[in-house]
């Protein structure tokens, strides 16, 4: 059996930063932002950026991904809502001494039924709607498309 170390561990609240480009746009880029940025000297509030992979089905895998702390070398990357929330959150649970991880999967420019699992979609009539008229045609284009960007990955 191979032994592993893992250091600097944290346990806490994870949250998940979803949506298009609002919830993408990095804390840098906003109104404040570069002085937000100074001042981010928060080592319990860590983000993980997902890169952008489109895929007809649920991945089991994702490539390495590292966890950064909110410093101000890091947090001009960080979702700029996502790092807002977070620093809400610790301020009304306890302070900075809670842990505050998050997980950023958001997409700029995606449509809103791309985000919703094919379950929730035939939930809405108008959805399943399209999903019925569409499901052919859309699936093999997005099966194209998925096609095209492993030949981009690679």
């Amino acid at each position: 059996a191979q032994q592993q170390v893992l250091q600097d561990v944290l346990v806490g609240d994870l949250w998940l930063a979803a949506g298009q480009s609002n919830m993408e746009w990095e804390l840098e880029s906003t109104d404040g932002g570069p002085a937000d940025v100074a001042q981010a000297t928060h080592p319990r509030i860590r983000h993980v950026k997902l890169p952008h992979r489109a895929s007809l089905c649920p991945q089991d895998q994702s490539p390495p991904l590292s966890w950064q702390p909110a410093s101000p070398a890091t947090a001009g990357r960080f979702s700029a809502v996502a790092y807002h929330f977070a620093r809400q959150v610790q301020a009304a649970t306890g302070g900075p001494n809670v842990p505050i991880g998050l997980v950023n999967v958001s997409w700029g420019g995606t449509h809103l039924e791309t985000w919703l699992s094919p379950q929730a979609a035939r939930a809405d009539a108008d959805l399943a709607h399209e999903l019925d008229v569409h499901t052919g045609a859309g699936v093999r284009a997005l099966q194209v498309e998925d096609e095209l960007l492993e030949v981009f990955d690679e």
